[in-house]
C-alpha cells in the first residue's frame, strides 16, 4: 500500500513541479529544497505511526501536501493581492543580509531596535538562509515545513496524554483546517510559534503522563524559544500547565507524588520566568500598569478596515462576547472580501461544531481534569482573556492559529466518545504504550504502576 501510495505521491509532485518550471512559478533551486523537505517530512511521518493509528502515514504525507499547497496561496497572496507588502518580505530581505554573517562564521547581534521578537525571527530566517540562499517562495516552504513539525508534535502530545481520544478527528482538525493550513505557512512569527509551542506542548504532555520532570526540558526549551517572540504567549502556556499540574486527575502517593511535586515546582519556575519576561519586555512593572497597557493595544489595533467595537474582558460576563470575537469572527455578514469570506465561512462551521458538541461536552465534563486537556481549556480562556484586547479582526485570524490545536483538544476530547480499540483493557493499553515509536523510554515499572492505580485510560 505504502509502495503504491509513494507512487502516486512521485507522479503527482514531478507533475506539478514541471507546471511550476514550465510556467517560471518555481526554479530549479526551489524545486530541489520542496524535495529534500518532502523526503525529510515524509521519513518523519511514515515512522511516527502507532497501533492507535495505523492510518497516520498517509494522513500525515496528504497533510504535508495541504501544507505546501497552503504555503504556495499564502506566497500568491502576498506577492499579487498585497504587491509583496508584508512582514514575510521584510523577514525575507533581513534574512538574506544578515545570513552573511553566519557564512563569515560570526553570531549576529540582536540590537532590539524593530523589538526582540522581530528581530529574533530576522536571526532565525538568517540562519535557516545561510547553507542555502532560497528564493522567498523557497523561504515560505521552509518555514511551512518548521510549522508542520509543530503541528505534528501537538498530534503526538494530545495521542500520549489523552489516550482512548478520538485521534482520527483530531488530526483532521489539527492538519487539515484551512486555519493552520494557510495561516501559519509563510516567513514569520506565526509559523515559528507553532513549532515552539509544539515543543513546549510535547514535552509538557509527556511530563503530565507518569508526572517525569526530565520531559520538562523539552518543554522549557520549547517554552524558551517562544517567549522569544511572544512572551505573554509562553507565560500563559506555563501558567497553564503549572495550573494542570496541580488540580489535574493524578495520584498524590507514593513517588508518582515526588515526581508531580517536582513537575509542579519546575512549572511554576516556567511560569514565573515568563511572566517576569513579558513585564519586562512590555515594561509592565505593577498591577496599575496593566490597564493602560490594555488600552494602549486596543487603541493601536483599532485601525484599518477590519477594525471593530469591543472591549477587554474584566469579569465572566464579558468572557461569552470576548470569546466569539477572539475565536470565532468575522462570520459571514462581516466580511469584506474573499480571504475574508473564506476565514468567516470556516469559523462559522467551526462554532456550528462547538454549538453542537456542546451538550456532549458537558455530559463529559469530567474528562476535563485530564491534565493535558485542562492545559488546552486554560490556555484557550486565557486566550480569549488577552487577546480580547485586540480590536481588529485581520489580526485576531492570523494569531487565532496559537490557540486553535489547544481549542480542537479540548473539543474532540469532550465532545467524542472513546471509540479507541485500546480502551479495552488495562492489558491492551500498556501494549499500546510500548508501541508508540515516540515512547519508547517509558518504563516497564511506570507501566505496572499505572495498569495497578486503574489510571491508564484518564478519559473513563
Amino acid at each position: 500500500m505504502k509502495g503504491l501510495a509513494t507512487i502516486l505521491i512521485a507522479g503527482s509532485v514531478v507533475t506539478v513541479v514541471a507546471i511550476s518550471i514550465g510556467f517560471g512559478v518555481a526554479d530549479m533551486g526551489t524545486v530541489a529544497l520542496v524535495t529534500v523537505l518532502t523526503a525529510i517530512i515524509l521519513t518523519v511521518c511514515w515512522q511516527a505511526g502507532t497501533e492507535r493509528d495505523p492510518w497516520f502515514w498517509w494522513v500525515a504525507t496528504l497533510a504535508f501536501v495541504a501544507k505546501l499547497a497552503g504555503s504556495a496561496l499564502r506566497y500568491w497572496v502576498l506577492v499579487v493581492e498585497y504587491e509583496r507588502v508584508g512582514d514575510a518580505t521584510g523577514y525575507h530581505g533581513w534574512g538574506s543580509r544578515i545570513a552573511e554573517t553566519w557564512r563569515a562564521f560570526k553570531i549576529p547581534s540582536l540590537d532590539g531596535s524593530m523589538g526582540v521578537g522581530t528581530q529574533v525571527v530576522r536571526w532565525i530566517t538568517s540562519l535557516l538562509y545561510a547553507p542555502y540562499q532560497p528564493t522567498m517562495l523557497g523561504g515560505f516552504f521552509m518555514f511551512a515545513t518548521l510549522a508542520f513539525l509543530g503541528q505534528l508534535l501537538f498530534y503526538c502530545a494530545f495521542r500520549r496524554a489523552v489516550p482512548g481520544a478520538r485521534l482520527g478527528i483530531y488530526a483532521g482538525f489539527i492538519f487539515f483546517l484551512p486555519a493552520m493550513v494557510f495561516w501559519p505557512s509563510s516567513i514569520g512569527k506565526e509559523s515559528l510559534m507553532i513549532l515552539f509551542l509544539g515543543f513546549a506542548s510535547y514535552g509538557m504532555a509527556r511530563a503530565f503522563v507518569g508526572y517525569a520532570p526530565l520531559w520538562l526540558v523539552v518543554g522549557g526549551a520549547g517554552l524558551a524559544a517562544a517567549g522569544m517572540i511572544r512572551p505573554h504567549i509562553a507565560a500563559l502556556t506555563a501558567a497553564s500547565f503549572a495550573g494542570s499540574a496541580l488540580l489535574g486527575r493524578g495520584t498524590w502517593q507514593g513517588k508518582a507524588a515526588a515526581g508531580r511535586v517536582i513537575v509542579l515546582g519546575i512549572g511554576a519556575l516556567l511560569t514565573v520566568v515568563a511572566v517576569s519576561t513579558f513585564s519586562d519586555r512590555y515594561e509592565i512593572g505593577e498591577p496599575d500598569d496593566l490597564d493602560p497597557f490594555i488600552s494602549d493595544v486596543g487603541q493601536r489595533t483599532q485601525q484599518g478596515g477590519s477594525a471593530v467595537e469591543g472591549e477587554a474582558v474584566r469579569s465572566p460576563s464579558a468572557l461569552p462576547g470576548g470569546a466569539l470575537r477572539v475565536l470565532f469572527r468575522p462570520l459571514p455578514h462581516e466580511a469584506h472580501n474573499l480571504q475574508a469570506m473564506a476565514n468567516a465561512l470556516e469559523n462559522t462551521a467551526l462554532l456550528a461544531i462547538v454549538i453542537w458538541k456542546t451538550p456532549a461536552m458537558v455530559k463529559r465534563i469530567r474528562r476535563i481534569r485530564i491534565p493535558y486537556v485542562m492545559m488546552s481549556a486554560a490556555f484557550t480562556v486565557g486566550f480569549v482573556v488577552a487577546f480580547s484586547t485586540f480590536l481588529n479582526l485581520g489580526i485576531l485570524a492570523r494569531q487565532r492559529s496559537q490557540v486553535l490545536p489547544y481549542l480542537l483538544a479540548v473539543l474532540v476530547a469532550l465532545g467524542w466518545d472513546s471509540r479507541d480499540r485500546f480502551a479495552g483493557t488495562p492489558q491492551q493499553a500498556g501494549r499500546h504504550l510500548a508501541a508508540d515509536p515516540l515512547d519508547r523510554d517509558v518504563t516497564e515499572q511506570s507501566n505496572h504502576t499505572r495498569l495497578r492505580s486503574g489510571r491508564h485510560l484518564p478519559v473513563s
